[in-house]
């Protein structure tokens, strides 16, 4: 392959249309997390976080499934998927598995999920109430600037999941 030489100038310019290119080839469909219960992690992703359900299905796992989420056969039970509005449909998926016993609590939070809220507070207490493993809560400075608040929990199944407000600018 031959290889030409390019100025910087070039560079800058072919690396400034790259998100738009990757944009278009590359979006994140869902977030699959594979919990024990269905009916206690509904109280998080459901009642607490006010996701939506989109659909609510019994199944029975196929080998294609059984293989991607190395679930023993006939181990999927239920998926719920929910919408995060209008241009993220299915966003987040849970789906039940029959003998799952959830996170190890004292392993490293290998992976999380973060939604921007705009009920912080409301979220924090109804968590709390619930029982819902509370982390931490701290205020928050994005990349950006922007102040505000973050609330680090575990649902009932030991994944990380974070809830973030942006406070409203001050005039």
């Amino acid at each position: 392959m031959m290889m030409k030489r390019i100025g910087f100038f070039t560079l800058v310019a072919l690396l400034s249309t790259a998100p738009a290119i990757a944009a278009e080839s590359i979006a994140l469909k869902r977030v699959p997390i594979v919990v024990s219960n269905m009916e206690n992690s509904l109280k998080l992703y459901r009642d607490i976080l006010q996701l939506t359900v989109e659909s609510d299905k019994m199944m029975k796992s196929d080998p294609h499934d059984e293989k991607v989420f190395n679930v023993p056969k006939g181990g999927m039970t239920r998926s719920v998927k929910f919408n995060l509005g209008p241009d993220q449909i299915r966003a987040v998926g849970l789906f039940e598995v029959k003998g799952y016993k959830g996170k190890d609590p004292n392993a490293p939070y290998d992976h999380g999920i973060v939604f921007r809220v705009t009920r912080i507070d409301e979220i924090r207490a109804q968590a709390k109430a619930a029982g819902i493993r509370i982390i931490d809560f701290v205020e928050l400075t994005t990349s950006d600037g922007q102040k505000g608040h973050e609330l680090s929990m575990l649902d009932p199944d030991g994944h990380l999941v974070l809830a973030y407000q942006v406070d409203a600018p001050k005039n």
